[in-house]
This record gives structure tokens, C-alpha cells and sequence, in this order.
């Protein structure tokens, strides 16, 4: 009986409502939403670009090695493995993590979340949401973040012990079948 924004759900990972709930993304541990969504695009982005970096380079630094010791491309590979193995896994990555960028690039550019793509919220009326690529892109990296709606560091209330004449009023209350074995507790 709660009031529930719009585009707020209830995440069943960490048991929280998340305003703007996109996902649950285990490799990093907690929901991703409307207050961290542009700092994980970042995060996925970055890593796309370091795949990139690795890839690229591996293949630089066996092109400077062919050059300078006048060798094929083979042997060249076959004097660098860890190039090899990184250039391998790189590619491999790339592909993963590039689709990401990609899928949250499009995502972003229509407004939508991930939870609303993979619930098919928007394809049978138009996205309310929608404000055109340019407006959005500035929605998501350009806006404030607003705060929490959770305090933190507010002191919780420690539940006081019942005395025992609050115990002796639950007893008094109880039926006469029960009040023998409250007593003999």
C-alpha cells in the first residue's frame, strides 16, 4: 500500500525498490538505476575501449618486432605468446563487452531501460519517455543525480526489553489454555 514510481521496481537480488531500475548486474555487485546508470555505462564503455587498446597494441608491438629483427609474422608470434594470448582473449572480450556498449548505447538513445526492453513495455504504443536521442543522451550524462531516498546513517531504535509487568499483561490477555503455558515458560 505503498506509492510506487512509474518506472521504479523491486529488485529480487538485493530486495530493494530501485527508481529507474535497469538491471542487477552481478559483476558488480548491486542494481544499477536512475542514480548510477551513467557511472556503469561508463564502466562497460571503458572497458570496451581497454579490449580495443590491448588488441590493437599486441598487434603493434608484433609489428615492431618483425621490423626489427626482419622475421615473418609467424615467428614473430611464436617470440611473443603472452601477445598471442591477449590478442586472443581481447577479441574474445571485445564482443562481449562490446555488445553491451552497444545494446546500452541504443538503449540510451530510446530512453528505455533494460527491465522495460525485456519486458516488451513499449512496443505495442510509443515510449513516453522518449525525448529524441540528443535530450536523452544529456538525461542521462547531463542531469543532476538527485540524493537518496534512504538516510544511511540515521540511528536505528533499539527495541527496549519488556518489563515484567508488560509481560504480565500479555499473559492476563491471553486464554486460559494459554496462560498455562505462558506461566511455565
Amino acid at each position: 500500500m505503498l506509492y510506487r514510481s512509474p518506472r521504479c521496481s523491486h529488485c529480487s537480488v538485493c530486495d530493494n525498490c530501485v527508481e529507474r531500475f535497469d538491471l542487477h548486474c552481478p559483476w558488480v555487485g548491486h542494481c544499477i538505476g536512475l542514480r548510477n546508470y551513467r557511472f556503469y555505462y561508463m564502466f562497460v564503455f571503458s572497458a570496451t575501449l581497454l579490449c580495443l587498446y590491448v588488441h590493437g597494441f599486441c598487434w603493434v608491438y608484433i609489428k615492431r618486432i618483425m621490423d626489427s629483427e626482419e622475421i615473418s609474422i609467424w615467428k614473430a608470434m611464436i617470440k611473443t605468446p603472452a601477445s598471442i594470448a591477449l590478442i586472443i582473449y581481447s577479441f574474445i572480450s571485445v564482443w562481449f563487452v562490446g555488445g553491451l556498449t552497444v545494446f546500452h548505447t541504443y538503449l540510451i538513445s530510446k530512453n528505455q531501460s533494460t527491465y522495460e526492453n525485456f519486458r516488451y513495455r513499449y512496443d505495442q504504443q510509443s515510449n513516453p519517455y522518449n525525448k529524441g536521442v540528443a535530450a536523452n543522451f544529456r538525461e542521462i550524462f547531463c542531469s543532476c543525480i538527485p540524493p537518496s531516498k534512504n538516510n544511511v546513517r540515521s540511528k536505528i531504535p533499539i527495541p527496549k526489553e519488556p518489563s515484567d509487568s508488560s509481560r504480565r499483561r500479555v499473559v492476563k490477555s491471553l486464554s486460559p489454555m494459554m496462560r498455562k503455558t505462558a506461566g511455565d515458560l
